[in-house]
């Protein structure tokens, strides 16, 4: 969404998540995302931008092999309460209470309590997720247990 009203990516790591997401988890060609954001993109530079798809496709010289973004992980890390994605997806704004701001990232793993009283409906009003990648689920109980909750007690979970 962000993509389709500013000209611009307010982040570099944002442009790396959605770069892992596209050509490891979905397996899609790194070439057609390169593309992509070429044409979108008022500050593209053709050296960095396929520089970087490159890299996260994997693609020439890289120490750590099968270098991957975990998606959850990395929206818990830089957006912990929420507020670029209740910026960006505003129907999933009310998952992010105080107690455990955490749930907007993982809202296909709530309770259905939580999700009817955000008004949100999982394949309704926010899609399903298309893929699931298995490293995400270590990151799950962070996000949405709440932080009176503690570690262990996973009832805010299905």
């Amino acid at each position: 969404r962000e993509r389709t009203v500013v000209s611009t990516q307010s982040t570099w790591g944002g442009r790396q998540n959605v770069a892992s997401f596209l050509v490891k988890d979905l397996k899609l060609d790194w070439r057609l995302g390169a593309e992509w954001f070429e044409s979108m993109l008022i500050d593209h530079d053709i050296c960095s931008n396929y520089g970087n798809w490159n890299y996260a496709a994997g693609i020439g010289n890289d120490p750590r092999e099968n270098r991957k973004f975990n998606v959850v992980k990395q929206g818990l890390d830089y957006d912990p309460d929420g507020k670029f994605v209740k910026l960006w997806v505003p129907e999933l704004a009310l998952l992010a209470d105080g107690a455990s701001p955490g749930k907007i990232h993982v809202p296909w793993k709530l309770r259905q309590t939580d999700l009817r009283g955000a008004g949100v409906k999982v394949g309704v009003t926010y899609p399903k997720p298309i893929v699931e990648a298995g490293e995400w689920s270590r990151h799950y109980a962070k996000g949405s247990l709440s932080k009176s909750t503690g570690p262990g007690k996973t009832d805010a979970m299905e």
